[in-house]
């Protein structure tokens, strides 16, 4: 299943995205997610390059534990090492008010 250009909320609540088990393509896939009172966290398979882009508002966004921002606002911007040579890439973009986007493997 691709999974490029897919879109995945949480409003008032919780998601979990298990990507450890997916198929990713080669090339980049997008994944946009939006937050809102809630919380999400995605789950990427170790073989797989992370891209995060986003705005969060009263919100916090976690790399492996890293703090990519917190605060009032910030515009979130991580890539891992090499992203731009990996086989897989995953570009997440999120966006997160009074929320927390939470990324490990």
């Amino acid at each position: 299943r691709n999974l490029d250009g897919h879109n995945a909320a949480s409003i008032f609540g919780s998601v979990i995205i298990d990507l450890t088990e997916a198929d990713l393509p080669t090339g980049e896939t997008t994944l946009h997610i939006y937050s809102i009172f809630g919380s999400v966290e995605v789950l990427v398979p170790n073989d797989v390059s992370v891209r995060i882009t986003g705005v969060t508002l009263f919100s916090g966004v976690k790399v492996r534990g890293q703090d990519l921002g917190g605060g009032i606002f910030s515009l979130n911007e991580h890539t891992t090492p090499g992203y731009a040579q990996a086989a897989r890439r995953l570009h997440i973009d999120a966006t997160s008010i009074f929320s927390g986007v939470k990324l490990r493997r």
